[in-house]
């Protein structure tokens, strides 16, 4: 049977298949009548080994006698159609055939819907290829457009595959440009707004956070290449609800959203939509912002207070890092040293690769080099600087060592105070530490 009759026979059948709804079969239904089953038996094996062996043709005539003669045998007839027509399609040279194999392959998704349910897990895997066929086919644009909608009005965020959330924002963008969408900026919006939050549910178990925020960007930036949002839009057309009704969470999470995508979070529009979002709906990165613009604006009570609740809520042990070296550097400007070395500490344990914490307990006990010396001996006042050393020596920070190193006591010096090498000397003040004698080279 040639291809293109095939396609037509299909194209036929599919009213029939949508007149008469189905329930979902487990296993395989057979027909009651036995010379259509034994037939049916012959096809499928056979369309079975044409698939394994490469031969399209008698895998998609099979295919297509099976669809019309026994449509609801089995879900793993439709999953077998799905292989057949993307790989024909994959491979197909004339521009016209391959656009009706691609059809031919969505259309079994439909089908298979049609008969056995699980309408989300297959549309989910639908927009796969449908993404990928219908794309740049501006006929079929709005189709796809349906499917995605429809996906997320059904779906639970956890679900949704992550590609569909960038590639729904761009078949949106696509259909705008290039195919006379008449979608409007508050409607365009708000179908953002839907995907940022199933990006944003995500976010709080994902393990591939990275990526995730990458992919937000790359979506904030399709946005605002269809609508042009910037401070002025936010503070004039958002920014008057918000005060004039404070509590209103949904306002306020769009004034975050776009802020962030427009980069206006310098306002202070911006810290009250994020102060009003956090306390409805406390989360890790509003947390993460919150503290960035306290401690900005020097009210470190409040970056304290917004850092220790990010902890509490991260479960990534580099991320709890960074954020313990950020309370360390706080007591750090409040020249809280021994609180601050102690975090800095607790930092490089949460997460080992943070070397940099040792380096800014170094920093620290350069900066008390005046505070600490005693000047009663000179081999227990650069004992300072030994142990400044060793703790740039763990940080990795080799240029600071070797800066160190040149204000270890001389040999002159530990001659005259008639000390050794090697010999441990005890650094008090705020330090603390217990180092040995080196002499400067």
């Amino acid at each position: 049977m040639k291809m293109k009759k095939v396609l037509v026979f299909v194209a036929v059948f599919v009213l029939g298949i949508f007149s008469t709804p189905l329930s979902a079969q487990s296993g395989f239904n057979w027909p009651p009548d036995e010379a259509l089953a034994q037939s049916a038996r012959d096809k499928y094996m056979l369309h079975t080994d044409s698939r394994k062996m490469g031969d399209y043709n008698t895998a998609h005539s099979t295919l297509v006698w099976l669809l019309n003669n026994t449509p609801e045998l089995s879900e793993s007839l439709y999953i077998s159609g799905h292989r057949v027509f993307e790989e024909m399609a994959d491979v197909e040279e004339n521009e016209a055939r391959k656009y009706e194999l691609q059809d031919s392959a969505l259309l079994l998704y439909d089908l298979r819907t049609n008969y056995f349910g699980d309408e989300f897990n297959i549309l989910n895997r639908k927009l796969l290829p449908e993404y990928k066929y219908y794309a740049n086919r501006t006929n079929k644009l709005q189709d796809l457009l349906n499917d995605y909608t429809r996906l997320f009005e059904i779906a639970s965020p956890a679900d949704i595959n992550d590609f569909h959330m960038l590639t729904y924002m761009d078949a949106i963008r696509r259909n705008q440009k290039t195919n006379g969408g008449s979608l409007t900026d508050p409607e365009i919006m708000a179908i953002h707004e839907k995907v940022m939050g199933v990006w944003e549910e995500k976010m709080k178990t994902a393990k591939n956070k990275p990526q995730l925020e990458e992919m937000k960007g790359q979506i904030d930036g399709i946005l605002t290449d269809m609508v042009t949002i910037d401070c002025n839009f936010i503070d004039t057309q958002l920014g008057d609800k918000l005060r004039a009704n404070p509590t209103d969470l949904e306002m306020a999470k769009k004034i975050f959203s776009y802020s962030i995508t427009a980069s206006c979070t310098d306002s202070d529009l911006f810290t009250e939509a994020a102060k009003v979002y956090y306390v409805s709906e406390p989360q890790l990165a509003v947390a993460k912002v919150l503290a960035s613009r306290a401690i900005k604006e020097e009210n470190y009570d409040e970056g304290l207070k917004y850092l220790n609740d990010a902890i509490e809520m991260s479960e990534d042990n580099a991320e709890q890092g960074e954020l313990t070296m950020r309370i360390a550097e706080i007591a750090s400007f409040r020249n809280e040293k021994v609180k601050a070395r102690d975090l800095y500490l607790k930092a490089a344990q949460i997460d080992p690769s943070l070397k940099e914490a040792y380096s800014k307990i170094g920093d620290l006990i350069l900066g008390s080099y005046d505070q600490c010396k005693q000047e009663k001996s000179r081999i227990d006042d650069r004992a300072i600087f030994i142990a400044a050393y060793e703790m740039y020596v763990r940080g990795g920070n080799g240029q600071r060592a070797a800066q160190m190193k040149q204000q270890f006591p001389t040999a002159e010096m530990i001659f005259t105070e008639g000390r050794a090498v090697g010999e441990e000397v005890r650094v008090g003040c705020w330090i603390g530490m217990t180092v040995k004698i080196q002499k400067a080279d």
